[in-house]
């Protein structure tokens, strides 16, 4: 074997030959495999999957305003509350919170108070004074008639065996929320909201008990201790002439876990200070209710050519496959294989000093 032998070996060139193979069979499958990649590139990827479009991201935000009223009866009293009182705070960025329950603890002042929290029997039980505990400053002192440590902070202190069942607001659930979702797709300058055909229900009118409910919970499930959900403004507009008029789809999720006994739902605190006598006071307000987060998703979509052109010419690529599968079944499956493959495969073997060949009967002559 001569080096330029060992040269053609490691440096030899494939080229394609075409071998006509006449079985009804293999043409059909390969033919069948051609029409279902046309049918899913047609079909699916450009007209189901938009392949034709362009698309354009979108920006939104969501505005609301609630309407209606609720009662609560505590400590014997009927308080009624309104749209400014359930939804705390005011105004939040893409975001509500309406009250479903609520615990007060009224006419709070700043002194020396019993923490409900602190057992003890004598003063060896009680936190050194100094040390800092939730609801204050202890002082070191069992106080014997509560059997509890006192601390110097607001008080009274907030009561830890309140019935949570007692204290429910009646009516939130039938209190309405206008919702306004406003998008802008930055690519072609184009804005669109869901306020423009008037109030219409489900679709920019809501109340908070079918906003439960179409997280597949019930209203009575969360009054007690609340709950937060997530209400994804879906948009996914066409702006093509043919395009449908573009609204908004709105997808709800319960985001916290309803199987955790661990501070269960959604609750905080806020407070109402104010000064009377020139003393300073506040009535302490542990809530609990719906945290409802909007967030917006989606794009908008045109006629582009170059999407088009790209998805055609991954279509045309994808037909290959046809052709490979059918190879393999007819030089490996399919009977005659064997004659198949020597059809299908020559090796020329070129050796002498010469450079230039002729072809006859598949046999190289030196020239």
């Amino acid at each position: 074997m001569t080096c330029v032998d060992v040269l053609n070996g490691l440096l030899s060139y494939t080229t394609i030959k075409l071998v006509k193979i006449e079985d009804w069979r293999l043409g059909s499958i390969h033919y069948l495999i051609q029409f279902l990649i046309l049918v899913y590139v047609v079909v699916y990827v450009i007209f189901f999957d938009s392949g034709y479009q362009g698309t354009s991201e979108v920006v939104g935000t969501t505005t609301w305003k609630v309407k209606g009223s609720a009662s609560q009866i505590y400590n014997g009293s009927l308080i009624i509350y309104d749209a400014i009182d359930v939804i705390q705070p005011a105004t939040e960025v893409n975001a509500i919170f309406a009250t479903t329950n609520s615990i007060i603890t009224p006419e709070q002042t700043r002194g020396v108070w019993p923490d409900p929290e602190l057992e003890c029997k004598s003063n060896t039980d009680c936190p050194v004074s100094g040390t800092y505990e939730e609801w204050g400053v202890s002082v070191g002192v069992c106080n014997q008639s509560t059997k509890t440590c006192d601390v110097q902070g607001w008080g009274p202190i907030e009561p830890i065996d309140v019935d949570l069942e007692s204290t429910v607001l009646s009516g939130v659930g039938n209190m309405t929320i206008l919702v306004r979702a406003n998008a802008f797709f930055t690519k072609y300058n184009k804005r669109r909201d869901n306020i423009g055909d008037g109030l219409k229900l489900n679709q920019n009118l809501f109340s908070f008990d079918q906003i439960v409910k179409n997280t597949g919970y019930s209203f009575d499930q969360v009054v007690e201790r609340g709950c937060i959900i997530a209400i994804e403004v879906q948009w996914n507009c066409g702006f093509d002439p043919w395009s449908y008029k573009c609204k908004p789809k709105f997808k709800f999720i319960r985001l916290d876990d309803s199987e955790n006994d661990f501070s269960p739902g959604f609750n905080y605190r806020y407070s109402d200070n104010y000064r009377q006598d020139n003393v300073e006071y506040r009535d302490l307000h542990k809530v609990y209710g719906l945290r409802i987060i909007f967030v917006t998703s989606g794009q908008g979509r045109r006629f582009d050519i170059v999407p088009l052109m790209v998805n055609i010419g991954s279509g045309l690529a994808l037909l290959a496959i046809a052709s490979v599968i059918t190879d393999v079944l007819a030089l490996y499956i399919f009977p005659n294989h064997d004659v198949n493959k020597d059809e299908k495969y020559d090796i020329i073997k070129v050796s002498g000093k010469s450079r230039w060949f002729c072809c006859k009967n598949k046999e190289y002559e030196e020239i």
